[in-house]
């Protein structure tokens, strides 16, 4: 009998939270649609072919969806900013 593997899905949280971020969901609330998390995932998917074709190691792969992570959080505080 085959058991489930415990680390299957290690790192899927910082995967979605990238992709609604990127694609322009607010982490405090009250803005984004379900198209704008669905870019976010697209961006994020194409990223992360590019970096996998060219070669780049699975852990610099995670520094640059942190990097990407944090773009989006300062543009999206910034674009908040401007709004008020």
């Amino acid at each position: 009998v085959s058991a489930a593997q415990p680390l299957a899905g290690e790192g899927i949280e910082l995967q979605s939270i990238a992709a609604v971020v990127v694609g322009g969901v607010a982490l405090a609330g009250g803005s984004g649609n379900m198209l704008q998390a669905f870019y976010g995932v697209l961006i994020l998917g194409l990223l992360s072919n590019a970096l996998n074709m060219a070669g780049v190691s699975s852990f610099l792969q995670v520094l640059v969806v942190g990097i990407v992570i944090l773009l989006a959080v300062i543009i999206d505080r910034l674009r908040s900013r401007a709004s008020l």
